[in-house]
Order: structure tokens, then C-alpha cells, then sequence
């Protein structure tokens, strides 16, 4: 089974971009969660907020993402400086590589 927190999906299939990185380990997957969700990253004031931050799991492959959508890129700001700001936030949390992740199943 596949879980998918931070959006809403109809039941049979999902997909998502995001912007983050993949990881092994429900440990590490915990870990880069709690240091990206301290009330330090979660001010409204800083472009990149961790309090839009999606995470996803999957069940069948022991594969977890954590990253940000494009969605969430401020309109005054371009997509080469939403990467940077991002990566920043990471490097405060890991360094596994930040980088694209587009995953989708479909189960009917």
C-alpha cells in the first residue's frame, strides 16, 4: 500500500513532483522531518516554509520522499532561486543530494 500525506487524491491512482530527496529508511525519513518541521523553519516569513512540506511513503518498496512542490515557488520568485532556497533548507537536514522526484501508481 501506498500512503500519501499532504494532498488529497481520488482513490485509484496519484502521482507527485516534488523537489527533495529519497530515502531508505523510516529513521531517516523521521529524522529529516523533525529537524525540517522545528518552529525555527516554520515562520511564514521565509520563502521556503516548512510548513508546506510533502512527504510520501510507500509501502511496498520501503521508498519515502520528502521534498517541496513547485506549487509553492512565491510568484516573485524564479524556479532556479525556489531550487536554492530549498537546498538550503535540506543542508540544514541532510546530505543526500537534492534533487526532482516524480513517482506514480495506480491501484484499480
Amino acid at each position: 500500500m501506498k500512503i500519501k500525506r499532504g494532498f488529497v487524491t481520488n482513490s485509484s491512482s496519484t502521482s507527485f513532483l516534488i523537489y527533495g530527496v529519497r530515502v531508505d529508511t523510516q529513521n531517516e525519513f523521521d529524522k529529516i522531518l523533525n529537524i525540517l518541521n522545528d518552529p525555527d523553519y516554520c515562520t511564514d516569513d521565509r520563502p521556503i516554509n516548512a510548513r508546506k512540506i510533502a512527504d510520501y511513503m510507500s509501502r511496498w518498496d520501503e521508498n519515502y520522499w520528502v521534498g517541496f512542490s513547485p506549487e509553492y515557488c512565491p510568484d516573485d520568485m524564479t524556479m532556479g532561486k525556489w531550487k536554492e532556497e530549498v537546498k538550503k533548507l535540506f543542508a540544514q537536514a541532510t546530505d543526500i543530494p537534492v534533487d526532482w522526484h516524480c513517482e506514480g501508481w495506480y491501484d484499480g
